[in-house]
C-alpha cells in the first residue's frame, strides 16, 4: 500500500512539473524549431574583406561567430531563425534590442579593437560570438 502511494505521489508530481517544463522549453525556442543539441558557436574566425560583413542567426548560433574585418566595415546580422535574439555587445558599444524572426540589425565599426558580444536571450545556450576590427 506504502508502494502505490509513493508511485501515485511521483506521479502527480511528474505531472504538476510537466506545464512548467513546456513554458521554459518554449520560452527558450525549444517549440519544435528543430535546434537539436542547442546553441553552439561556429568554431574558427572568418576574415572578411570589403566594407561589409554578414552574420546570421539561426540554430540558436551566430554563423560565422567569429569574424575580422577591416575599420569602417558595416556588420548586417539578419535573423534566421523562427525566435528572437539581440545582439550585444560585452562592452556596452552596441545593443540591438529585439531582433525578430526575418529582421536584421547592422553597426559600423569605425575603430579597431575586439568586441565580443552575445543574445541575451540565449548567451547560456553559448549564442555568443567576437567582432575583430583592424
Amino acid at each position: 500500500m506504502r508502494r502505490t502511494r509513493q508511485r501515485f505521489g511521483r506521479l502527480l508530481l511528474l505531472i504538476g512539473l510537466a506545464p512548467a517544463a513546456a513554458i521554459f522549453f518554449f520560452a527558450c525556442g525549444y517549440g519544435g524549431g528543430g535546434y537539436g543539441a542547442g546553441g553552439t558557436s561556429v568554431a574558427g574566425t572568418t576574415t572578411v574583406t570589403g566594407n561589409s560583413a554578414s552574420v546570421s542567426m539561426k540554430n540558436i548560433a551566430f554563423n560565422p561567430a567569429d569574424i575580422t574585418v577591416s575599420k569602417g566595415t558595416k556588420v548586417t546580422w539578419a535573423n534566421n531563425d523562427n525566435v528572437a535574439h539581440t545582439v550585444t555587445a560585452s562592452d556596452g558599444m552596441f545593443d540591438s534590442g529585439n531582433v525578430n524572426p526575418g529582421k536584421s540589425f547592422s553597426f559600423t565599426f569605425n575603430q579597431a579593437g575586439t568586441f565580443p558580444y552575445y543574445c541575451r536571450y540565449h548567451v547560456s545556450l553559448g549564442m555568443k560570438g567576437e567582432v575583430t576590427v583592424k
